[in-house]
This record gives structure tokens, C-alpha cells and sequence, in this order.
């Protein structure tokens, strides 16, 4: 992969790191902002993570803030926004940092009609404006006809849908490889007629476009990314209540432990905060488990030091920070760890 000249794969990992915290952009079909902080404090976490100094953060953020109509809200949290607003401090954020090209997945589809056109004409407005790029995954069709380029997934194929019409208003379907040869035949052209130069041509760029991708695949295969970087997988399914706080979650504990295929159920907690290291401040998300559960389920266990997941039990309020991990910080350094706790439960760590 290819980005802005760069082969990915020769980036260092801290490059990797620079590249998406500067030159790209996320949207998700769930806006995951951190729910502890405002909708300014959300939007400014990249510009926060970029070390960029806290007067241009500030101005910044509430520039991104203005663009999506929701300055006067810069100060609400995200419980007290509505699903509408959240998307669309979420994509604040996924602009902040002024990116080259923001990847969007689904991010209309949490939305009714109404917020999801808003959202559109908001991207489109952006990305005639700031000048940048989208790429838009959609299940949408209607939303997916009113981009300026489309392609399809068809049968694991990706598929180039080209216009029939001056108006737009028919499109044929043409595997992406074939697309590029037809295009570059097009300037090989000798009295009216496709020499035999084109025809070698757009044969020889439809096969080197396949074979690129097999051998693209093949070099970063699956199995050496399980290998060198997932630790355990376990499939799981999270159920969040609207209305907080949610006090008969034991009822649907019970119900959904009834269910045919589930292994567990158990309630968990989390919290965000940030973690500071050195003069840098990351943003991180904690969730809580069931020592028990988890290592029934999964192997993660098996990849903490000196045994201290044995030493853990429920409703104690332990924590395992790992060396260097959530931070990205070196062994040697100090790490800190903010945390608001009710005052009637007790501290361990």
C-alpha cells in the first residue's frame, strides 16, 4: 500500500503512528468519543497527542467545532448530545489535524434519515472547502450514488461502476483491473481503430493488477499478522444501556446467558482518562473483566508477567498496567494514571 508516494510497509512504527495522527482521518459508524470529556476536549485529542501547543489546540478545536455547527455545545459531554451532534463532533475530530484523507466506515448508519443527509452535505461541504479526500464505506446505495466516484464489492472482487449517461442516471459495473487497461488503450489509437500495442496493453495491466494483489496478499499474509501481533481472540458481544444507570442489568445478565452459543456473560466497567508520560498525554479507555471468565475464554492471561492474574479477584478495583505497552513509553519511565472514583468505594491498585 501506497500513501502520499510512501510504501507503507517500509515506515518505521513511530512513522506509522506520525502518519495517522497527522495525514488521516477516522470517521466509524459509532462516534466513540471518550464520554468523560467535552465535545471541545474530544475534538482537541489529536492535537493534544501531536504535542501541539495548548493556545493553537484550543483555537483549533473550536474552529473544527464552528465548522460543524456545534460551537455553542463545546462544553457538553457526550451523554448530553444527541446522536446527530456526536457524529458530528466525531468527524470535528477526524478533521482537526487538517488530514489529506479521512476514512469513513458507515458513518450515516446510526442515524435516521434526517442526520444522515445532514451528514452527507456536511462531508461534501468539507471536502469542497478544506480540499480533502473521503474515502466512504457504505451499505447505502442512495448515499453511495451521490459520491463522485463509486466502487463495489462484488463476490470479493472490487468492482468499478462507471457512468452510461451524461446525467448520471445509469451506471455499468467493470472489475477495477479492466478499468485501468481501458483507460490507457484509449491514447493508443490509430485511425479509429485499437492497435495491437493497446490490446497487449490493457491484457498486460489487467493481469500485473491481479497479480499485484495476489502477491500483496501473499506477503502480508494472515497468518504472520496472528502471529507476530494478536495476542487472543475471543468473540464477544457488548450490551450498553441508554438510560443510566441501568439497575436490573442482573435480569438481562440471566436472559442472555440462556441464549444458545453464548460461552459467559458478565457485567464489566470502564472509564477513560489520560495517562501522562514524560510531558506527553495519551488518551486511554479501561475496561474491567472477570479474572475467572477470562481465563476460561482466552489466552490472554497466559501473556501477563509474574503470574499477576492469579493475584487478582472480583470487586477488588485492581488494575494491571503493562510495561510500556498502553502508554508506548520505555521501562525506565514514569507513568501515571488518573482515575475518579466514588469516595465510598476503595482505592487499590
Amino acid at each position: 500500500m501506497i500513501f502520499n508516494g510512501q510504501p507503507m510497509s517500509k515506515l518505521s512504527s513511530a512513522a506509522k503512528a506520525e502518519l495517522r495522527n497527522q495525514k488521516l482521518g477516522f470517521i466509524y459508524q459509532f462516534h466513540h468519543l471518550l464520554p468523560d470529556f467535552t465535545a471541545l476536549e474530544n475534538v482537541a485529542m489529536p492535537l493534544l497527542i501531536g504535542k501541539k501547543k495548548p493556545a493553537e489546540i484550543n483555537s483549533r478545536a473550536l474552529e473544527m467545532l464552528k465548522a460543524v455547527g456545534l460551537e455553542h455545545r463545546a462544553n457538553h459531554r457526550p451523554s448530553e448530545l444527541s446522536g446527530g451532534e456526536r457524529q458530528r463532533v466525531a468527524i470535528a475530530r477526524a478533521l482537526v489535524n487538517n488530514p489529506r484523507l479521512v476514512l469513513a466506515d458507515e458513518p450515516t448508519g446510526n442515524l435516521d434519515a434526517r442526520n444522515a443527509d445532514s451528514i452527507f452535505q456536511l462531508l461534501g461541504e468539507l471536502n469542497r472547502l478544506q480540499g480533502t479526500a473521503f474515502l466512504v464505506v457504505t451499505h447505502d446505495l442512495q448515499l453511495a450514488k451521490r459520491m463522485s466516484r463509486q466502487l463495489e464489492m462484488r463476490d470479493g472482487r472490487l468492482t468499478a461502476l462507471i457512468r452510461t449517461e451524461p446525467d448520471g442516471g445509469g451506471v455499468m459495473a467493470m472489475p477495477l483491473s479492466l478499468l485501468i487497461g481501458l483507460r490507457f488503450s484509449r491514447g493508443r489509437r490509430r485511425g479509429g481503430m485499437v492497435s495491437l500495442i493497446s490490446v497487449i496493453s490493457t491484457i498486460g495491466i489487467a493481469l500485473g493488477v491481479a497479480v499485484l494483489i495476489v502477491g500483496l496478499s501473499a506477503m502480508n499474509g494472515f497468518e504472520r499478522e496472528l502471529n507476530n501481533r494478536i495476542l487472543a481472540v475471543v468473540p464477544h458481544g457488548e450490551i450498553e444501556a441508554v438510560d443510566q444507570p441501568w439497575t436490573n442489568w442482573q435480569e438481562a445478565l440471566d436472559n442472555v446467558q440462556k441464549v444458545p452459543g453464548i460461552a459467559a456473560a458478565a457485567p464489566y466497567i470502564n472509564f477513560t482518562g489520560l495517562v501522562e508520560s514524560g510531558a506527553n498525554l495519551r488518551a486511554i479507555q479501561v475496561k474491567g473483566v472477570n479474572p475467572q471468565q477470562e481465563q476460561r475464554l482466552s489466552a490472554l492471561p497466559s501473556f501477563v508477567q509474574d503470574d499477576a492474574w492469579s493475584n487478582f479477584k472480583a470487586g477488588e478495583q485492581q488494575i494491571i498496567i503493562g510495561k510500556g505497552v498502553a502508554c508506548g513509553c520505555a521501562e525506565s519511565e514514569a507513568g501515571g494514571l488518573g482515575v475518579d472514583y466514588d469516595p465510598k468505594f476503595e482505592s487499590r491498585a
